[in-house]
């Protein structure tokens, strides 16, 4: 009987032993798939380590973003040292450092230590003006369809469309508004008339020497090309970007349009030659509006009585702004007190006691100074029903080539579309706002 062979001998003869047997299709397939899906889960997990680790600095990153774009644009600050905390640490910057200190600092710095800004904090102030802008910004981007709508309701001029949100929110949601006590009775003594700390958490109101001012701090805020102007006796403020230049003014309630033409007459006519002697109607620098402040504390001090301290503020203002004749006149003026030559009371030239120029007299007694203003006012009432949504009543000029004023009257005193009829100055009557709902200040 043959004894079978083992399968050890057999392999071992075939040199088969050692040999790994096939195996099945099936196996090989499901060891691949394990395979991968080890690989997968790796790259997952490595993937959200890196996620975890970078998803801190990406939130920090979009939060920064919608700060950012929350947020209004401030003045360049430049380096910490050019937001000076004193005036004399203001009058140090040279003229390239002022461009870079926010005018609002500027104009309380030199408020400090005059009668009535005794209680003055400039951060906070600075802080009201942030938040303004804030606001201003935010209600101004929301309705900048009306202006992509429809341009002509705002003169063709998305600066005018800014500028009226500007005026507007600061008048009809912050109170800031013209003191009126100072149309009749111009006085230098109090600085809450001169300086914007008058309209920050007061209900002083301003003049027209501070609430461009307010206007240009705000809108600056916002990115704005707002600058100073002066003309003989007023202040007004100018948008002078690269394509368009307006003049705005907003002494009064409301925003008014003027061209320069229009101030060589108002509020007091001046000449060609006074204008480029005085350097009138010339969109200021920070150094000249500086300069401006200056003058202004100096015309506080002289009327207070402290005519030394009014030199060395006309004196500075002099420095910043030599070229003009008018800071000159001011420092001669203030040593000539210091001699005994004039006492203190007296106005200074520049800002005289209000012209005749408000009224139409049709008798030898002296109009009313408060019949321009309600004229004005009259014309302001068409802007607020602009930012109300209401419809600009027609204008009786017919078609218009775009232009940054708009339509205009061939004379300031003659009546304006919408408007009221106009109230002779002679006519007692009590003072009241002309539209609804809004209650004098």
């Amino acid at each position: 009987m043959t004894r079978p062979k083992s399968k050890k001998r057999t392999q071992r003869r075939s040199g088969q032993q050692g040999r790994v047997p096939e195996q099945p299709a099936a196996s090989l397939f499901r060891r691949k798939v394990v395979r991968i899906g080890l690989l997968g889960l790796i790259v997952v997990a490595v993937g959200g380590a890196v996620w975890v680790a970078t998803r801190s600095d990406r939130t920090q990153s979009v939060n920064r973003v919608s700060a950012d774009d929350s947020e209004p644009r401030k003045p360049a600050q430049g380096k910490p040292g050019l937001a000076p905390k004193t005036l004399d640490e203001l009058l140090a910057l040279t003229p390239e450092q002022l461009a870079k200190v926010d005018i609002a600092r500027a104009n309380l710095l030199c408020a400090e230590g005059l009668p009535g800004a005794e209680k003055i904090d400039i951060e906070h102030a600075l802080d009201q003006l942030d938040d303004w802008a804030r606001r201003v910004r935010f209600e101004t981007d929301r309705h900048l369809y009306r202006f992509q709508r429809n341009p002509a309701e705002y003169e063709n001029s998305e600066a005018y469309f800014r500028v009226l949100w500007v005026s507007s929110m600061l008048q009809l949601d912050f109170g800031v508004h013209y003191n009126l006590e100072r149309v009749r009775d111009v006085d230098f003594t109090r600085s809450q008339d001169l300086f914007i700390h008058g309209m920050i958490d007061s209900d002083n109101g301003g003049t027209c020497v501070s609430m461009p001012v307010m206007y240009i701090a705000v809108g600056r805020r916002l990115g704005y090309p707002l600058r100073l102007v002066t003309t003989k006796a007023h202040l007004f403020f100018r948008w002078d970007g690269p394509v368009e230049r307006i003049n705005f003014e907003g002494s009064g309630r409301g925003l008014n349009t003027y061209p320069d033409d229009y101030y060589k007459s108002w509020p007091m006519k001046s000449t060609d030659a006074e204008v480029k002697r005085n350097r009138f109607l010339i969109s200021y620098s920070p150094a000249e509006e500086l300069a401006v402040f200056l003058s202004t504390r100096g015309h506080c001090l002289l009327e207070n009585g402290r005519a030394k301290e009014a030199l060395a503020a006309y004196t500075a203002a002099c420095k910043l702004a030599p070229d003009d004749p008018v800071c000159q006149a001011f420092k001669r003026r203030a040593e000539g007190a210091l001699r005994g030559r004039t006492v203190a009371g007296t106005r200074p030239p520049r800002f005289p006691e209000p012209p005749m120029v408000y009224g139409r007299p049709s008798s030898g007694r002296r109009p009313d100074p408060l019949a321009e203003l309600r004229r004005i006012e009259a014309i302001n009432a068409q802007n607020r029903r602009i930012t109300e949504g209401q419809t600009r009543p027609p204008t009786p000029y017919g078609a218009q080539s775009p232009s940054p004023y708009g339509p205009r009257p061939s004379t300031p005193y003659g009546p304006q579309p919408g408007s009221p009829p106009p109230v002779h100055p002679d006519t007692p009557q009590p003072y009241r706002p002309p539209m609804p709902g809004i209650p004098p200040r």
